[in-house]
């Protein structure tokens, strides 16, 4: 059976954040990409991890990111998040990891783990995940700019090796999206 991509994205990003919460912390980025592309390999989607650096700006500040304008202090309203940044000394994987699923109509960013960068006291409010086609996106008064990078470490971690930390929230995920 052939299935619709974008309703099996809604369906995954809806679902899947509530298991992935009861066994990982928010940024499980590296678990959330082994469930979402378990789930969309098992259901005949064309899916790769991609490892990926991302910054959150609330709009204020981007525009003066866009126009070239930005010099500190940050001015009232304006706020930034990154994430897969290295901080001093990194020790394991630095970069946040998505998955990329592709249909013959469409390609697909999807992140399980986004709402890791919610700072809502600073305005930045995000959903816990999301699927967007590119890797620029304005949502909730922000601006979310994924950039690819080349780090295989995450191969490495036992988010992605052991199969018992995931396999169950694939199972359980197929058995919800029909």
């Amino acid at each position: 059976m052939k299935r619709n991509l974008t309703a099996v994205l809604a369906q995954l990003v809806h679902h899947a954040p509530p298991l992935l919460a009861q066994g990982f912390r928010p940024d499980c980025c590296i678990g959330a990409t082994k469930v979402a592309c378990g789930v969309l390999d098992a259901l005949g989607f064309k899916v790769r991890p991609q490892p990926t650096q991302l910054m959150v700006y609330t709009r204020k500040l981007w525009r003066r990111v866009e126009s070239d304008r930005f010099d500190w202090p940050f001015l009232h309203g304006e706020w930034s998040v990154g994430v897969g940044f290295p901080i001093a000394e990194p020790a394991g994987f630095v970069g946040h990891l998505v998955a990329l699923c592709k249909s013959s109509k469409a390609a697909f960013l999807v992140d399980l783990s986004l709402g890791q960068a919610s700072r809502p006291k600073k305005g930045i409010v995000l959903p816990p995940a999301l699927f967007i086609a590119g890797n620029k996106l304005n949502l909730n008064k922000c601006v979310l700019m994924y950039r690819a990078i080349d780090n295989p470490v995450y191969l490495q971690s036992p988010d992605w090796t052991d199969k018992t930390r995931t396999d169950p929230i694939i199972e359980e995920l197929l058995k919800i999206i029909k």
